[in-house]
């Protein structure tokens, strides 16, 4: 089951600026705009930047190395055009001020129930065929 991975606070992200966050062994640059959050990939795919120390102005990211802009909601580049050129976006949820990335590399489990006694155990897990 794949879900929801909590890595910041809106108010820790800086307007129009971005930081890196490691989630599920990738990372991912989020990006804030208003009240408008965005990740993506953190490498540009021109030369490895990261997208993180870029500009996000307008839903368009810039690469801040050699300005490569990218559609923040789709990940397409823009200029210049090259099919090739996108970044993998990734959906973000906000609650209060929490910010949430879904990360297809990430697997959420389900909650342990606390009150079965069971639930670990050991010739239930480890039991060897018959």
């Amino acid at each position: 089951m794949l879900g929801f991975v909590r890595i910041s606070s809106v108010s820790d992200l800086p307007q129009g600026r971005g930081r890196t966050f490691r989630v599920g062994g990738r990372s991912v640059a989020v990006l804030r705009e208003g009240d408008r959050i965005v990740a993506v990939d953190d490498a540009c795919p021109h030369m490895g930047a990261s997208l993180a120390d870029g500009t996000l102005e307008s839903g368009v990211l810039t690469c801040p190395w050699h300005g490569w802009r990218y559609d923040a909601a789709t990940g397409q580049g823009q200029a210049p055009a090259r099919p090739w050129a996108c970044v993998r976006v990734y959906e973000v949820k906000i609650e209060g001020d929490d910010v949430f990335v879904r990360c297809p590399d990430v697997e959420v489990l389900p909650p342990e129930p606390e009150d079965d006694p069971s639930y670990w155990d050991a010739e239930r897990w480890f039991r060897k065929p018959e």
